[in-house]
C-alpha cells in the first residue's frame, strides 16, 4: 500500500508535464525504477492505473524499467497530438 503516493505523484507529474506542453490526454508513461523505497513494477504499475483514474493519464501505458540506484522517476510521457 505504500505504492499509493508515489503512484499519485508520478501521475500528478504526468499530467502537469502534459498540461504545461498544451496537451490534455497522456498516452504512455515511463518510469524508471531503482530499489530505494523496496516498490515492486506491477504493484507499482496498478497503483499508477487506479491514481489515473479520472486524469488525463487514465488509461496510459505505464512502462517500467529497472534502475541501478534510485527510487521510482517519470522519465518521459508520450501525449496525444491535438487536432
Amino acid at each position: 500500500m505504500h505504492e499509493s503516493p508515489v503512484a499519485r505523484e508520478l501521475v500528478q507529474a504526468a499530467t502537469c508535464e502534459a498540461s504545461a506542453a498544451g496537451h490534455t490526454r497522456v498516452t504512455r508513461m515511463a518510469i524508471r525504477l531503482g530499489p530505494d523505497g523496496g516498490y515492486v513494477p506491477d504493484s507499482l504499475r496498478m497503483h499508477i492505473l487506479a491514481a489515473a483514474t479520472g486524469t488525463s493519464v487514465e488509461g496510459a501505458q505505464v512502462d517500467i524499467t529497472p534502475a541501478l540506484v534510485g527510487g521510482p522517476e517519470l522519465v518521459s510521457i508520450d501525449v496525444e497530438e491535438s487536432s
